[in-house]
């Protein structure tokens, strides 16, 4: 319980006080380091029936996304941005 109590006062603080702004809020001045991209992904390279022997994904992706990796599906990179 002890490793939440950071993350309860943070709630409780947030819910006082609204959330705190943005970057994007209280820049002065923006400016685009580099355009978005799209780059196209390698497939990965596995053994035969390699697929078949996964258990479980990660618990912040799902079948869709993993398979696009597996794939070498296209990426879509945002933009950089810089803030002053």
């Amino acid at each position: 319980m002890l490793t939440n109590a950071a993350y309860l006062g943070w709630g409780w603080r947030r819910l006082l006080h609204g959330r705190g702004a943005t970057l994007s809020e209280v820049a002065i001045e923006s400016w685009e380091v580099s355009p978005a991209q799209e780059t196209d992904g390698r497939p990965a390279v596995f053994p035969d029936g390699a697929l078949d022997r996964i258990r479980g994904l990660s618990p912040w992706r799902d079948w869709q996304v993993e398979k696009a990796l597996i794939d070498g599906a296209t990426a879509h990179h945002h933009p950089t941005r810089a803030f002053v």
